[in-house]
């Protein structure tokens, strides 16, 4: 008989990718577990939501993380991460190459140091792990050296099977141009929209390269009017309404992909 073509269908038995978007208030905070059973975690909200983040790892039964990145030295995106590298085994530790002078950088370079890890400075175009059908790669940043911290911001795409997710940590407008223009593949199911929805971010462009259906806003929706509206405008052109989803008005937003297809787990 001559082989039928079936069409890629949702396999209830492959194994998931989770990706978690963690209510942390104004900041970031995603966490990943891999369909081999790995931890991923980017960034980690402030310190005051180490106990929000402690939580749902713990409730997730998650102890060892595999695979953490620190977007960039900003309190919202690293403040919780000293406790984080304290109290979970890690294995890898991802961060660009820029230092910051406060005491809640210098404090999570004291955790580092205390638990004898080292930091992988972040490349674009370099992978955080390529194992064929799933793959982290860094596309971002791409100069040396920025006028704004946001910029040094480490962007991973992460591709599963047919599906990809894109983390922006707070990169703007240049950022996002330097990804457009190195000719990256950007496109993915789900974007978590940089630097909280801001206006610094989320140029035309750049989301027309990207095509999200889904984009995810981590906020808290008063502080530095994040997000804002001619921002959510923007991704408007591209992203269905109830496509956007804020964290201040979901809480946790979790997705799950099989490697055909992206499903967000409706509450």
């Amino acid at each position: 008989p001559v082989p039928v073509e079936t069409d890629v269908r949702a396999d209830v038995n492959a194994p998931q990718l989770t990706v978690t978007f963690v209510d942390v208030g104004q900041g970031d905070c995603t966490v990943i577990t891999l369909p081999d059973g790995k931890t991923m975690m980017i960034d980690s909200g402030e310190k005051s939501e180490a106990g929000t983040v402690a939580g749902f790892l713990d409730d997730n039964g998650i102890n060892k993380i595999d695979y953490l990145v620190a977007t960039h030295p900003h309190s919202d995106h690293i403040g919780g991460m000293s406790e984080v590298v304290d109290n979970y085994q890690i294995d890898k530790i991802f961060m660009p190459k820029v230092s910051h002078d406060t005491n809640t950088y210098k404090n999570l370079l004291q955790s580092i140091k205390n638990k004898g890890l080292k930091v992988t400075a972040a490349k674009a175009g370099e992978y955080i792990f390529d194992d064929g059908n799933i793959s982290a790669q860094i596309l971002a940043p791409n100069s040396a050296e920025y006028e704004t911290l946001n910029n040094y911001s480490v962007v991973v795409k992460l591709s599963y099977g047919n599906t990809a997710f894109l983390f922006t940590g707070d990169a703007e407008k240049l950022s996002e141009q330097e990804m457009t223009e190195r000719g990256y593949d950007l496109s993915s199911d789900v974007l978590k929209v940089g630097h909280h929805g801001s206006k610094t971010s989320s140029c035309d462009e750049f989301l027309k390269a990207v095509s999200p259906e889904y984009a995810v806003i981590s906020c808290d929706g008063v502080s530095y009017n994040h997000p804002n509206k001619n921002t959510v405008k923007r991704i408007l052109k591209y992203v269905a309404e109830d496509k956007i989803l804020k964290t201040f008005e979901k809480g946790n937003v979790t997705f799950t992909s099989d490697g055909a297809k992206v499903k967000l787990n409706e509450k």
